[in-house]
């Protein structure tokens, strides 16, 4: 009685990681839906000549202002008053004239967006047969381990990756651009993910030893 209770609690937290999931990459869509419009528009208005943006390409810089945590760089006001306020920009999109790049850069840049794409399929696919597979009552299961193992991997790797492109863009950003009252930052990529990666590996080995125990017990009795 208490392993049927244990198997359905463990079916209820699949489907409901499964919908967790996909809340957390509609949310993140969501959140980077201004920078996806961006990249779209300045891509359709390249295709035209007369455009003001034809020869130009969208930089996204982390920006952390010279002056003190109390001080101001800009200011805004509100459509309906002349009041001005203080404000500090932390994230923006720049459009910068086309520079010639180098086919070593580009070649780089798709390796790594290659790399990043590849992450992006397989842990969601994995993911999905994982809790799947608990779904359906199979937990101790050798196919568990592999999706496990897979999710860790791409997760680990797409860090890596992204740390890396972050740090080249970095050197691309401080190479082209300097502000009076605005320092470039380094972006870094979100350290949740290689922490994940690290414990979904730390889960996968967990569970081969506990196939293993399981094996020998079955083989004992």
């Amino acid at each position: 009685m208490k392993t049927a209770s244990n198997e359905r609690k463990i079916r209820f937290l699949a489907v409901l990681g499964m919908i967790a999931y996909a809340l957390v990459v509609s949310n993140s869509f969501l959140a980077d839906w201004e920078s996806v419009k961006a990249g779209f528009w300045s891509g359709y208005n390249s295709g035209y000549k007369n455009s003001p943006y034809s020869d130009s390409n969208n930089y996204y810089l982390k920006l952390s202002s010279k002056q003190d945590w109390y001080e101001y760089a800009d200011s805004i006001s509100n459509a309906d008053k002349t009041e001005r306020y203080g404000i500090k920009c932390t994230d923006a999109v720049v459009s910068y004239p086309s520079q010639s790049v180098s086919g070593l850069q580009i070649g780089i840049r798709l390796l790594f967006a290659v790399i990043l794409f590849s992450c992006y399929i397989v842990i969601p696919v994995n993911f999905y047969k994982l809790m799947r597979s608990m779904a359906n009552g199979n937990i101790f299961d050798r196919k568990n381990v592999r999706f496990i193992q897979r999710l860790g991997r791409a997760l680990i790797i797409a860090y890596l990756v992204e740390t890396c492109y972050n740090l080249i863009e970095f050197q691309v950003n401080k190479g082209l651009f300097s502000f009076q009252n605005y320092k470039i930052e380094y972006q870094f990529a979100d350290t949740n993910v290689l922490l994940m990666g690290i414990v979904t590996l730390l889960i996968s080995e967990i569970m081969v030893k506990a196939l293993g125990l399981k094996e020998e017990q079955d083989l004992t009795v």
